[in-house]
């Protein structure tokens, strides 16, 4: 998958359509995602995560709406703890930091596996897609 230059907008609908999980994220019985795969022996095979069905098209969507995009997030992900760690930081959040939260999401979970499931699990998740509900009420 392929990300967008950040210099990109995203239009009304680009939200919308990530939005369309909010719901999906706020009733815990809908599972993004499966623990502990195991082989028909029961030993743990990795990835230790696995997407389920709706899980892979939140992540596909986040690329294809053009939420995870082309900046150096590797220089960003101290202040990505600050947003992660404060509720009122995150309250505050613009647009372009929810894409650079959802692209350090995305893109270090390449590396740390199990970080998109654990913020899904821990709530964190909500909350971006919550604060970016109240953004897209404002974009026309």
């Amino acid at each position: 998958m392929t990300w967008v230059e950040e210099s990109v907008s995203l239009t009304k609908e680009n939200i919308d359509n990530i939005l369309k999980y909010l719901p999906l994220l706020e009733d815990k019985a809908n599972k993004f995602y499966c623990e502990d795969s195991q082989d028909e022996s029961g030993a743990v095979v990795l990835p230790f995560y696995v997407l389920t069905g709706i899980g892979l098209k939140f992540y596909e969507d986040l690329y294809k709406e053009g939420f995870v995009t082309n900046f150096r997030w590797m220089d960003w992900i101290a202040e990505a703890g600050e947003y992660s760690a404060s509720d009122e930081k995150l309250s505050k959040a613009d647009l372009k930091d929810i894409r650079r939260l959802l692209t350090i999401i995305v893109r270090q979970g390449r590396f740390c596996e199990g970080l998109l499931e654990e913020t899904i699990e821990s709530g964190l998740m909500l909350k971006i897609l919550k604060r970016l509900k109240e953004i897209g009420e404002r974009v026309e």
